[in-house]
């Protein structure tokens, strides 16, 4: 399993000889961490946390679609390989960022109570940041598969 290092794990993908017992694991940690998220809720709630909660779901579907193009669309192959295992590199280099420049952002607005308009900007163009990432990393396995 890969956990930093992506173009290894790109180069394996892209030859094709990824398996289904690989992947597993990705899945698995994936499902994990979605499992995680109601184990931290906000102490207080306001419009700005419902906001954040409707585009990362909007989010979701756009930017899956997104890298499901970019991986070739119905013509493309390994979707679930390459989306699981790339989306999991990209997460944990995304959270490597975000969490101490959000932790910055929170020391700088001075600790505040509620979610505010800054920091609903900041997550929500993180989340961009992080589906672009994993469309990069799978359009360029998407090109090496093709070139093979």
């Amino acid at each position: 399993m890969y956990f930093w290092r992506i173009n290894e794990l790109k180069s394996r993908l892209a030859s094709g000889a990824f398996t289904d017992h690989e992947a597993f694991p990705y899945l698995v940690g994936s499902s994990i961490l979605v499992a995680l998220i109601p184990a931290f809720p906000p102490d207080t709630k306001n419009i700005w946390d419902y906001v954040l909660v409707g585009w990362s779901v909007l989010l979701a579907v756009i930017g899956t679609l997104y890298v499901y193009r970019l991986n070739g669309g119905p013509a493309g192959t390994q979707f679930l390989h390459r989306f699981f295992a790339i989306g999991w590199v990209a997460m944990l280099r995304w959270a490597a960022a975000v969490v101490p420049l959000g932790i910055l952002l929170d020391v700088f607005l001075d600790h505040p109570e509620h979610t505010g308009w800054q920091a609903a900007i900041y997550f929500a163009a993180s989340e961009v940041i992080l589906y672009e990432r994993i469309g990069h990393h799978i359009n360029d396995v998407a090109r090496r598969a093709a070139a093979i």
